[in-house]
């Protein structure tokens, strides 16, 4: 099942639990409304990457021409850990409330890939390879990741239920280095830059109010999280012929998973 298809149906368990105890419904034990302040710690999955061959953006020759293939690769799981800052309202007398949260974590996501389309370019007739063609990702790079978004909540006892949802804002950061020899001539190809990514985090958790005696405004939260930033991204550069080349590269989501601890003023 896709990402997508997991998000539905956290939606719809949310929805259909809190309408089956709403009748049940009293006053929580836990009072969720006011401002709340944590941190966390967690994993996230590796992402899948499609890179395609460079491109001269004058006359749309490939850099191992006439060699175009796409090649994919994952990059490597990360860790993810950092703070949250939120405010929450009770909406009336009912169990539903709704909320808004701040969120920073960092997030180092790195992966690479030798270019295949060079194997079979290097016995071409003239052509030789000095060095090996590859292609790298860094997802975070020196800023990690941030959210801003709200929750809509149910409240059942100790527990609040949530789904969550908001813009992400990261950078990644992209290269292509490549050294050939075409009719005996030595050529170099490097491509790099780093892209400022505006996209949307979706996903749902559960906060769980500390029963204990002195930790009654504590409550430890479990959370899965979808970050989805833009699917294409370009990164550009010049070869020792100085013409301009460009690099695509397709991203999937990166699933998250975190564990965090939180406490409410007032």
């Amino acid at each position: 099942m896709n990402n997508k298809g997991l998000i539905v149906r956290f939606v719809l368990l949310f929805f259909l639990t809190s309408i089956a105890s709403a009748n049940s419904f009293a006053t929580p034990a836990m009072d969720w409304r006011g401002a709340y302040v944590g941190g966390f710690i967690g994993g996230a999955a590796s992402t899948h990457v499609t890179t395609t061959e460079p491109i001269r953006l004058d006359n749309n020759a490939y850099w191992f021409r006439p060699f175009s293939n796409s090649f994919n690769y994952d990059t490597n799981p990360s860790v993810i850990a950092g703070g949250t800052l939120g405010y929450n309202w009770r909406i009336g007398t009912t169990p539903y409330l709704i909320g808004v949260e701040g969120e920073y974590g960092y997030i180092q996501e790195t992966g690479s890939q030798v270019d295949p389309n060079q194997y079979p370019y290097a016995n071409l007739p003239g052509h030789n390879l000095v060095n090996t063609s590859k292609a790298t990702i860094n997802i975070g790079d020196n800023m990690g990741y941030v959210l801003l978004g709200g929750r809509l909540g149910y409240m059942q006892n100790r527990a609040l239920f949530y789904l969550k949802a908001g813009a992400v804002f990261t950078a990644t950061r992209a290269t292509y280095i490549s050294t050939k020899t075409e009719d005996m001539q030595p050529a170099y190809l490097n491509l790099a830059g780093t892209n400022h990514e505006t996209g949307y985090g979706v996903g749902a958790g559960v906060e769980y109010a500390l029963p204990f005696e002195g930790f009654s405004k504590f409550f430890v939260k479990v959370e899965y999280l979808l970050l989805d930033i833009p699917k294409t991204e370009y990164v550009y550069g010049h070869c020792s012929c100085h013409f301009l080349w460009r690099m695509t590269e397709h991203l999937s989501g990166i699933n998250t998973l975190k564990v965090g601890l939180n406490y409410k003023f007032g």
